[in-house]
């Protein structure tokens, strides 16, 4: 993913801000390790930040939350994970209209399992170069407020915006994301 992330970053003239929400947070960091020139900031929207060699799974175990864990499920003779859709709904998007929420959770498809169990390489010369934000979410059942703040306890971050949202605010509250995001390039 953070090949792929970075290739489009390349291609523009100017740097780009990445944003990652969730899973996404080590695709950014990954891809601004490979490209640091082609970035000029990184936004985690209630994204695992983790620094150089740490394990995404690990992290997770760090603090077990079993609401999350138990909505996940192997798939792919244990090569993905998905979450169940039923639990989803619960857990990513329970501020959203009861619509919304159905519509999101039939949405999920797996996910390969390597992410997860691999360990990040992240460089100062990389990684360490480009600025970084957080918009935290405060409703988060996934990612756990005190998750997100712990990783931002060891990766600081430039800013820090706290939205009343769930895992999705991109659902949840648009206009308020929206407007975070507007504040955090300006």
């Amino acid at each position: 993913w953070a090949e792929f992330v970075a290739g489009l970053a390349e291609r523009h003239r100017e740097p780009v801000i990445l944003c990652g929400h969730s899973r996404g947070g080590i695709v950014i960091s990954s891809t601004a390790d490979r490209v640091p020139q082609c970035i000029s900031a990184l936004i985690y929207i209630t994204a695992f930040m983790l620094p150089n060699e740490k394990i995404l799974r690990d992290f997770q175990m760090e603090v077990p939350n079993i609401r999350f864990g138990s909505a996940i499920k192997l798939k792919a003779g244990g090569k993905a994970t998905c979450f169940d859709q039923a639990l989803a709904a619960d857990l990513l998007y329970q501020r959203c209209a009861v619509a919304t929420r159905q519509d999101a959770a039939a949405r999920l498809v797996p996910e390969p399992i390597q992410p997860l169990i691999s360990p990040l390489s992240l460089t100062e010369n990389g990684f360490g170069q480009v600025v970084r934000h957080y918009i935290e979410c405060s409703d988060d059942r996934a990612l756990l407020p005190e998750r997100q703040r712990a990783t931002q306890q060891v990766l600081p971050c430039q800013r820090v915006v706290t939205l009343d949202s769930d895992h999705s605010p991109f659902l949840c509250c648009p206009d308020a994301l929206s407007a975070a995001l507007d504040d955090l390039v300006t």
